[in-house]
């Protein structure tokens, strides 16, 4: 493995997009969504046919839109000016900018209930990512998914607000699942082996959009809210991801990698009519609605047996094999959820109280701190032909990694 590889992002940093209703009925919905345009993450806002494209965030820190209130007035944003990744809300113009979360963890996925008088969002204060609520003025932020050492993300209250659809990996995979606004009735709805992400609800309730892999890369999916019915609705060689509906339910805005780099796309609900929204050479992904986030992938550096080659694995042991993750100067491998890395579909090893076998170290002697996991050498899904190992991951803000390195595989 070639450490001096510099690390490329499918089509940049993550960008997340919000469907922002300026009226009532919805038919001067505006879409609200973050881009690397002007060189660093920046929240926008455009028409709904990608017209009047206007920022309304001017920080050197990274701002990225999280949600949008019902009314269209508020705007939730995760930014990092104060360090780590805080909640904020600020008006629909970009003024009266307010910091809601102060905590020593990442806080992220934020999104109104459906009255607008609390938040769901995502925070790692207590260990793995879990889900929390909290007055839309910050106040009682209370974790409603205590039970799940592993982690959970993406959090969408229902229309009726009675329910909340998030991403769990608690079955060894991230899927959808949905339970009561308090917490209780934690249900498994997507049931599938490959990834699901990113889940959001329908205007009437009744389905629930969401983007999968079980068809070799992230497309966009339906099912019933009860997880019946589960249709592709792209279908692209290239990263489709992030669905959200529009105020009339009759079409999905997502974003796709297919011409190049990611852009903002809007379909009908049966997949027809995909259009390109925003044609800007600059990095611009994911969907939501006023309850929504993006995920999307990075390809990081890594190395399996740092110092070491040929990289000799022998199946057969009943150890651990360690792999680097490298920081560079555009990625910071610290923000990587140890948990959730895998390599070649094994696990990282874990310790007491469900701990990760992982530490940061400068790996590589180039003053940045890398990740390196412990990973159970038993469980590795190699055979003796194999001499590539995928490994993959989340960050702790959703972002799934990917990387890969030789290996030999030895008795």
């Amino acid at each position: 493995m070639n450490r001096a590889k510099q690390l490329t992002k499918l089509s940049g940093a993550l960008t997340l997009l919000a469907l922002c209703l300026v009226s009532a009925d919805g038919s001067d919905a505006k879409i609200a969504f973050t881009s690397e345009r002007d060189g660093n993450r920046e929240v926008y806002t455009m028409n709904a046919d990608g017209t009047d494209q206007t920022r309304l965030t001017f920080d050197p820190a990274s701002d990225a839109v999280s949600g949008v209130s019902p009314d269209g007035t508020r705007i939730l944003i995760e930014s990092r000016r104060d360090g780590l990744e805080e909640v904020w809300v600020m008006n629909a113009d970009g003024s009266g900018q307010t910091r809601l979360t102060n905590s020593t963890g990442v806080n992220a996925h934020a999104k109104f209930s459906p009255d607008g008088s609390m938040i769901v969002f995502t925070s790692t204060r207590e260990g793995p990512a879990q889900i929390y609520v909290m007055n839309a003025d910050g106040t009682g932020q209370t974790n409603i998914t205590t039970s799940n050492p592993i982690g959970e993300n993406t959090p969408a209250y229902s229309p009726d607000g009675t329910k909340i659809a998030f991403v769990s990996s608690r079955d060894g995979n991230f899927e959808i699942y949905i339970m009561n606004a308090d917490g209780t009735g934690q249900t498994n709805l997507s049931n599938s082996t490959a990834e699901d992400g990113a889940p959001a609800f329908s205007p009437d309730g009744s389905t629930i959009a969401f983007w999968s892999r079980r068809n070799g890369n992230a497309e966009i999916y339906i099912m019933n809210v009860d997880g019946t019915n589960q249709t592709r609705v792209t279908n692209n060689l290239v990263y489709d991801c992030c669905p959200v509906f529009t105020p009339d339910g009759s079409r999905i805005v997502f974003h796709s990698g297919r011409d190049g780099n990611f852009e903002i796309y809007i379909m009908n609900v049966d997949g027809t009519a995909q259009t390109n929204l925003t044609n800007n050479p600059a990095a611009e992904f994911g969907p939501a609605t006023p309850l929504f986030e993006a995920v999307l992938e990075i390809e990081v550096v890594i190395d399996i047996k740092p110092g070491s080659f040929p990289n000799s694995i022998n199946l057969g042991s009943n150890g651990t094999v360690a792999v680097a993750i490298f920081s560079t100067e555009t990625f910071d491998a610290t923000e990587i959820d140890p948990v959730t890395v895998t390599l070649a579909g094994s696990s990282v090893r874990l310790r007491g109280r469900g701990m990760p076998q992982a530490s940061f170290e400068d790996i590589n002697g180039d003053g940045l701190l890398d990740l390196v996991v412990h990973v159970v050498t038993d469980a590795l899904e190699l055979t003796g032909e194999d001499v590539e190992a995928i490994l993959e991951g989340r960050l702790y803000d959703g972002t799934l990694i990917r990387g890969s390195d030789t290996v030999r595989i030895v008795p």
